[in-house]
């Protein structure tokens, strides 16, 4: 008797990335439809566009079913946050005002690095997501450019919520931006991914960073001054637009699960 052991591939299914892309519009852009926006690596279509700086009335309120991933699809992971009887939002945003760096609208990339949510006094922008339809997890990017050639020191973080019109609790450092130049080039001011014990990072340059390998489900996005949270300093911390970028966990594939079932790990087979 001859035994034939069967050897099987574990293989799985893990369905792509899906990119929402959001971009803040201030008086002085134009959004730029469905074409190409975003820094190397990150580029999608299809952007999402606001045009106030405070989306908590009724009026201004951001419809779950407009908001579209890159490829046009319906972005299923985000899920509306209720505040209240009236104002229910899958992007809640607040700052100061908006603003614009000069950048211009000769790209969208251009147009995506001109307006932003402006950081005054003690109104610092945030962007309150919740992914709570997300199994996986998801990379954060931020873009910021405001209109000061080699401003001050701001900061950028992500923090998770529990009330959403309350402080959150941080989830990844508080990164120091000296720089926030953009003259038609993306530059990386860094990776930084959630961790249990977030502090300042000091001093990274660019105009975007990512926040990697994000699990928390309510998520804020900060931008302050480099004294925040304790107060306003000298920086300013202006959003421009943001990218969430969710990934799955892997699946098994159903055929495979099916093979599985009805086929035996050790074969018997008599010469």
């Amino acid at each position: 008797m001859k035994n034939v052991t069967l050897t099987l591939l574990t293989t799985s299914i893990v369905a792509n990335a899906a990119s929402i892309g959001v971009k803040f519009i201030d008086s002085a852009d134009t959004a730029w439809g469905a074409a190409s926006a975003g820094a190397p690596g990150y580029a999608q279509e299809n952007w999402n566009f606001l045009t106030t700086d405070w989306s908590g009335s009724a009026g201004n309120d951001v419809a779950l079913a407009n908001v579209v991933t890159g490829d046009g699809s319906p972005a299923s992971d985000l899920q509306t946050i209720n505040y209240n009887t009236t104002n229910n939002d899958p992007v809640h945003y607040d700052s100061a005002n908006t603003w614009r760096s000069g950048v211009g609208n000769a790209t969208s990339n251009d147009t995506l690095m001109n307006g932003y949510l402006d950081d005054g006094n003690d109104d610092q922008p945030y962007i309150n997501i919740s992914l709570g339809n997300l199994v996986g997890s998801a990379d954060i990017v931020v873009y910021f450019h405001g209109d000061v050639a080699d401003g001050a020191t701001g900061r950028y973080w992500l923090e998770e919520w529990t009330d959403p019109l309350l402080a959150g609790t941080p989830i990844t450092d508080q990164v120091g931006i000296s720089a926030n130049e953009y003259a038609g080039t993306f530059l990386s001011a860094g990776t930084y991914g959630q961790t249990g014990t977030p502090g300042n990072v000091d001093v990274a340059e660019g105009n975007y960073i990512v926040f990697q390998n994000i699990t928390a489900k309510n998520i804020r996005i900060r931008g302050a001054g480099n004294g925040d949270p304790v107060g306003e300093d000298f920086g300013r911390g202006p959003i421009n637009g943001f990218q969430v970028i969710t990934t799955p966990v892997p699946e098994p594939s159903t055929s495979l699960l099916a093979l599985l079932s009805g086929a035996a790990l050790l074969v018997r087979r008599r010469k």
